[in-house]
């Protein structure tokens, strides 16, 4: 039975390697804005990763999500699509399934490529009223497949902004 929300709360999971090697907050690339132009920024988001006591998934990490709105999309990018100037519909989720997706924001040189895999969520949060001219999503060689998925009422989860940037591989925490 479908529910009015595509999922109250989602979560994400992982195997756990070792105790010693387990993050504890969840770090992700945002595309955010500043003084009305877009800009990447690495966040963590507040809430800690636990481990799931869940039938079936204990001994997984699990990072709470949010509250999520029941109008998620799958999208689908050709190979060398060039995209154009664009605002984020809303504030959401983009889960990048398959492929290279590259976003880069206008009149600068920043520039960010995501892969698809376990690492690959991100959050667009240059939504019109934050950003005059927004971002670029194109693709490289390869198409992409991607989730995008809004956060209920626009709320996104509690975060703190780590700097100015793409976060780095070695800070994202599900490998």
């Amino acid at each position: 039975m479908y529910s009015q929300h595509l999922l109250s709360v989602a979560v994400l999971t992982a195997n756990l390697v070792s105790a010693s090697s387990n993050p504890t907050y969840f770090n992700l690339t945002a595309i955010s804005a500043v003084n009305n132009a877009s800009l990447f920024q690495c966040w963590q988001l507040t809430t800690p990763i636990t481990s799931s006591a869940q039938n079936g998934l204990s001994g997984s990490m699990v990072q709470q999500l949010g509250a999520l709105n029941g109008n998620a999309t799958y999208g689908y990018l050709p190979a060398n699509f060039p995209g154009a100037n664009h605002p984020a519909p809303g504030n959401q989720y983009v889960v990048i399934l398959s492929g290279k997706m590259i976003v880069t924001v206008p009149n600068t040189t920043e520039r960010a490529i995501f892969t698809g895999g376990a690492n690959s969520v991100i959050i667009a949060a240059d939504t019109a009223d934050k950003s005059i001219i927004g971002h670029v999503t194109g693709t490289l060689n390869e198409p992409v497949a991607a989730l995008q998925i809004p956060f209920l009422n626009g709320q996104i989860p509690p975060y703190k902004v780590l700097y100015n940037g793409a976060c780095e591989s070695r800070e994202l925490n599900f490998c």
